[in-house]
């Protein structure tokens, strides 16, 4: 027996459907330990992600990769049918906070949905170059020595 979802099924949604409101039931749904959390930080949504975030470095910390997918799973739902403001969300208290340095970061990589693998290589092109252009050029640095 199908267990209904609360916001529609993933081949019935379109972009935009999932806002920050429906994205505390959607995590919920999946996740029910996360709802005092959740709620506590009602109001606040980048709050909320970064919560989100957090919960899944605890599970690649225990090498839980089941619960990893299950997340990246409601990234890719949230980058796919969510609005503007909460695609923001997930870049910014999420897929900008992942270390790519870190052990993990080669498993964590492989199991990435194509879309969020996507959104997270454009987050890093993004800082690159926006460090590359706060910093200045060599040119810039060798004039100054002469």
């Amino acid at each position: 027996m199908e267990v209904p979802r609360p916001y529609g099924t993933i081949d019935k949604m379109t972009s935009g459907q999932i806002d920050f409101h429906a994205f505390t039931g959607v995590v919920i749904a999946e996740f029910p330990s996360l709802k005092e959390d959740l709620e506590s930080d009602a109001g606040l949504p980048y709050l909320q992600m970064s919560g989100l975030h957090r919960f899944t470095e605890q599970a690649m910390n225990k090498e839980d990769w089941q619960t990893v997918r299950r997340c990246l799973a409601l990234l890719e739902r949230f980058l796919k049918f969510g609005d503007s403001d909460l695609q923001n969300a997930v870049y910014v208290s999420f897929l900008e906070h992942i270390d790519t340095s870190g052990k993990h970061w080669p498993t964590l990589k492989s199991l990435m949905p194509p879309i969020v693998l996507n959104a997270h290589a454009n987050t890093q092109a993004y800082w690159a170059e926006h460090n590359r252009a706060k910093s200045p050029s060599k040119a810039k640095n060798s004039n100054r020595q002469k």
